[in-house]
């Protein structure tokens, strides 16, 4: 990995800072269902090590949806849920606080899940096994925009896929701007 370069992690934690980084995010997340941490895979490793290629795009979607289903999706439903339960009125839910709190633990857990899968996913891409033989070439920007079309064309999954793109397009001119 390039000395120079900041950990996925750390890229993501400071662009995702940016509320308006994070409102588009939170937007490719919940009405396309795009995983927020292989978009931030793809601009990063685009920034700092070129194009994926598609053999590792495709074991990078598969790991994901894998980990989403075991662990981030389980822990994202149960923190949801229980802000349910900390804003109704219930008879039996009268602690409130209680609930509150255990809802901050699961997000710190669901974090920790989030920040395990990409150090999974940045070692993967700088360290694995599977070489890309495309990185390093061309531009940041060019490559970070292969890398979204790349998991775009392997997802082949969209009704609305001019919608999609434009939400990439709008975080794209975010995140380069940032």
């Amino acid at each position: 990995m390039l000395t120079d370069s900041p950990t996925l992690w750390e890229y993501s934690t400071h662009h995702y800072s940016n509320p308006a980084v994070a409102n588009c995010c939170l937007n490719l997340q919940d009405r396309c269902h795009q995983d927020v941490n292989i978009i931030f895979l793809c601009y990063w490793h685009g920034t700092y090590h070129g194009e994926i290629s598609f053999k590792k795009m495709s074991a990078i979607l598969s790991f994901s949806a894998e980990w989403n289903k075991v662990a981030i999706r389980p822990l994202r439903s149960a923190r949801t849920n229980l802000k349910i339960w900390t804003s109704q009125e219930d008879e039996i839910v009268v602690e409130k606080e209680s609930y509150g709190i255990f809802r901050e633990n699961i997000k710190t857990i669901e974090l920790e899940a989030e920040k395990i899968q990409q150090q999974s996913l940045m070692e993967f891409c700088v360290n694995g096994i599977l070489k890309d033989s495309k990185s390093l070439s061309g531009s940041a920007s060019s490559a970070r925009k292969a890398n979204i079309k790349t998991m775009i064309t392997l997802q082949n999954q969209f009704d609305d896929l001019v919608t999609l793109e434009a939400q990439f397009e709008q975080l794209t001119e975010l995140l380069e701007t940032d």
